[in-house]
């Protein structure tokens, strides 16, 4: 592949929605949310630091002009929490030893490298990053951060400018967790600015993990936009995923899963133009695709939740909430959903190989699509509805178990909002905390 053209990229702010702020109707997944996140934090081991270093007392340089890799690496370590103040860091190379806490506040990371590929690869266990600006607005082949860890936390983390690439191999984060008793948390981190303007294309995906991934990890509270290859990849992790709430704006192939995994509390919206794959063309927004992937350790498929999450899919590019492809003949359980679908069906079997096995209850559609809503004219069958909600313009479903369940009556609207805090500003660091929810 080519390398992507040698000028740095540039990108303005864009207006994003405000942060929804009742959020009453979904309290019990909230609790249930802080739960998990917490259960993730006890599994992650990672104590209280017996010291804690100030990096720029240490040395480190906060104007950006000199690299603090050196600092990192005599200071960084199990029983120290190094911090970093407001202000600009270069950075190498990331180099941290197990046990390893680096936080900061406000505190910004440009890389050396501004024109060529760099891979900052965190091995080490038990390790915590915490409270960065990770700012790549001048930076032609922005870094690819591979957390491939047990027990990481990554957490508070903004993303600043358009990452553009030519690569397909690149993606912006990619975290895995190796061992199967082990858990990783992804939390509060914000990609909205993508990899390529609505109109444009690109090849960069979002975050991405693969068979190396193992343990459970867990992706909450990330906001991602204007992507343009995949914007989460995680169709063949052999290990659990959980995405919480979240939000996916005008961003292409949606969430690509395979089994064991958990969608809650998400909110999608695709009502403008969505980047395209550089590489096939192709721009497509569905909400969740089941996409195949591997079987669970005893040989059985696992099976997909989708639960209280909110689809506004009426733009030029949008696909169904629920999309089915090379499915893995496990259980999609899709559950307490509200749709409102311009064109497209709610739920879509579309699989090639294998089929959906659907349970669909307490689902929400409204919108001006003619379609099917529930469309199972593929290998799909539905073994439970009830609860079903459609005021459209086509018809309910094909499938008898579906129309005897639905009603026209109480259709309730997605609600567009995030379910999570507006992206910072620049130079500043998100500085969410379980123990504070927002």
């Amino acid at each position: 592949m080519a390398d992507e053209k040698d000028t740095p990229t540039s990108s303005g702010t864009t207006a994003e929605p405000n942060a929804r702020t009742d959020l009453s109707r979904r309290s019990y997944l909230r609790l249930g949310a802080a739960a998990a996140v917490g259960a993730v934090g006890a599994a992650t081991g990672v104590a209280s630091a017996a010291s804690t270093v100030d990096a720029v007392e240490a040395g480190a340089d906060p104007t950006g002009e000199e690299p603090i890799d050196d600092v990192i690496a005599e200071h960084a370590g199990a029983d120290v929490t190094l911090t970093f103040p407001e202000g600009t860091y270069r950075l190498d190379d990331l180099n941290l030893p197990s046990g390893a806490t680096i936080e900061g506040t406000n505190a910004t990371i440009v890389p050396t490298a501004r024109s060529s590929k760099t891979i900052w690869l965190v091995k080490a266990d038990d390790v915590t990053i915490d409270g960065f600006e990770f700012d790549y607005r001048e930076v032609a082949e922005p870094p690819m951060f591979k957390l491939r860890a047990n027990d990481f936390t990554f957490r508070n983390v903004v993303f600043r400018g358009m990452q553009r690439t030519s690569a397909r191999s690149s993606s912006c984060l990619r975290a895995e967790v190796p061992d199967p008793d082990a858990a990783g948390l992804v939390q509060n981190v914000y990609m909205h600015q993508g990899s390529a303007p609505g109109d444009g294309q690109d090849n960069r995906k979002g975050i991405f993990l693969e068979h190396e991934n193992e343990g459970h990890l867990t992706i909450d509270r990330v906001w991602m936009r204007h992507w343009g290859e995949n914007t989460i990849y995680c169709r063949s992790s052999p290990g659990k995923v959980t995405i919480s709430n979240s939000y996916f704006h005008n961003t292409n192939a949606g969430l690509r899963v395979g089994g064991q995994t958990e969608v809650r509390n998400c909110t999608f919206v695709s009502d403008g133009p969505v980047p395209s794959q550089e590489w096939s063309g192709g721009s497509f927004q569905p909400g969740v695709r089941i996409d195949g992937g591997l079987v669970n350790a005893d040989g059985t498929a696992g099976d997909v939740l989708v639960e209280d999450c909110d689809f506004l899919m009426t733009g030029p590019a949008h696909g169904p909430a629920l999309f089915g492809v090379h499915a893995n003949s496990g259980k999609a359980i899709m559950r307490n959903c509200r749709v409102n679908v311009a064109e497209e069906s709610v739920v879509r079997d579309n699989a090639k190989t294998g089929a959906l096995d659907l349970v669909l209850e307490d689902i929400h559609v409204s919108g001006s699509t003619e379609n099917v809503a529930f469309d199972t004219s593929g290998p799909t069958s539905v073994s439970k509805a009830n609860g079903i909600h459609v005021e459209t313009g086509g018809p309910v479903s094909g499938s008898k178990t579906v129309t005897d369940a639905a009603t026209a009556n109480g259709v309730t609207e997605p609600d567009p909002e995030p379910p999570m805090a507006s992206p910072p500003q620049v130079g500043k660091t998100p500085n969410f905390s379980p123990s504070n929810d927002e």
